[in-house]
């Protein structure tokens, strides 16, 4: 059973995958990212991969401006 926390994440990462258009199979991923404190991920190497680790960051961000969560510095 999801606890009130595990629905609401549930609820934003169908938002920012929605929005940042990734696509659903990456949903672990970006489920794993939005805790992860390290920011190294996030350079786009410029060979057009799909999805670009660019809109991943912004799902990654939009989900944790929607849960209230922060990455420590």
């Amino acid at each position: 059973m999801m606890n009130q926390g595990s629905l609401a994440l549930e609820a934003a990462l169908d938002e920012a995958l929605r929005d940042n258009h990734v696509p659903e199979g990456f949903r672990d991923t970006i489920r794993r990212l939005v805790f992860d404190p390290h920011s190294d991920w996030r350079v786009c190497c410029g060979s057009q991969c799909e999805p670009c680790v660019l809109p991943m960051g912004r799902a990654v961000d939009q989900v944790r401006a929607s849960i209230g969560w922060e990455a420590p510095e």
